[in-house]
């Protein structure tokens, strides 16, 4: 509950002095459907917004080194469109963001010296999300280039965590549990439940998340709603692939029953 209320408070702060500027657009697309303009509550959206993207950053920080890592591949991801969009200064968030990891990511790698935590996580999230906003709003109210597929693309930059925390929260849900229920569904779990070690679940995951970040640069002028739709397919095929390899979890009632027991009789 604290860590949610200060989540709520420091992005409260952010919207309202984003509110002040007047510079900000309260125009939203959404995929399939169309853009409209949410005016004031524009500022609901992008608090839901922060807010999920910081914890779905902060739920990827599940092996050594991952989320230094995935951190730094969105970083530079982020400063590739920096660049087409002309912002100096959001490049050097961007950049301060990515050196920031790597010099973390030298005691945070396989076997880790030292963690980042829920704080460390969160920030991260948080300052991803600011550039998500960012990018998002440049691309609507920018003078320079401009990418007609921003939505989708933005997805695409922060890909492997936000999708991978939908689905689990899915997933949770339709077994009857709490989307916030603590188990073994994620990617990176599935990766060591077919026999990787952290080291290349890592590696495999950053692979991951920079072929997307490629794709959707590659693809940044198509239509918003055929690279949206590329993006969850892909997504769809990459965890039926590792359920094929034997990463897939066992959600039968019985089995959840038994991971109750386990983290009762844990506590």
């Amino acid at each position: 509950k604290q860590k949610m209320a200060l989540q709520i408070l420091f992005g409260a702060v952010y919207l309202l002095l984003l509110h002040i500027s007047g510079t900000q657009s309260t125009m939203v697309t959404i995929p399939y459907i169309g853009t409209y303009d949410f005016g004031v509550f524009y500022y609901v959206f992008a608090m839901f917004a922060i807010i999920a993207l910081s914890n779905a950053v902060n739920f990827t920080d599940g092996l050594d080194g991952l989320l230094s890592s995935v951190t730094l591949v969105l970083s530079i991801g982020y400063l590739i469109f920096c660049y087409l969009l002309g912002m100096g200064e959001m490049g050097i968030m961007a950049g301060a963001l990515g050196g920031g990891c790597i010099g973390f990511l030298f005691w945070n790698h396989y076997p880790a010296k030292v963690f980042m935590g829920d704080t460390g996580s969160l920030l991260l999230g948080f300052v991803i999300a600011f550039l998500g906003l960012k990018f998002y709003d440049l691309n609507i109210n920018g003078e320079f280039y401009r990418i007609d597929a921003a939505p989708a693309v933005f997805l695409g930059i922060v890909f492997i965590p936000a999708f991978d925390t939908v689905r689990v929260f899915c997933v949770r849900m339709a077994a009857g549990l709490s989307p916030f229920y603590p188990d073994r569904r994620h990617i990176h779990h599935k990766l060591l439940r077919i026999g990787l070690t952290h080291l290349q679940g890592t590696l495999v995951i950053v692979v991951l998340q920079a072929c997307f970040i490629l794709l959707n640069f590659l693809l940044r002028n198509v239509n918003i709603n055929l690279l949206f739709g590329i993006n969850l397919v892909l997504g769809v095929l990459l965890i039926q692939g590792l359920n094929a390899l034997g990463g897939r979890i066992d959600v039968s009632s019985q089995h959840i029953a038994q991971n109750r027991v386990q983290n009762n009789s844990e506590k």
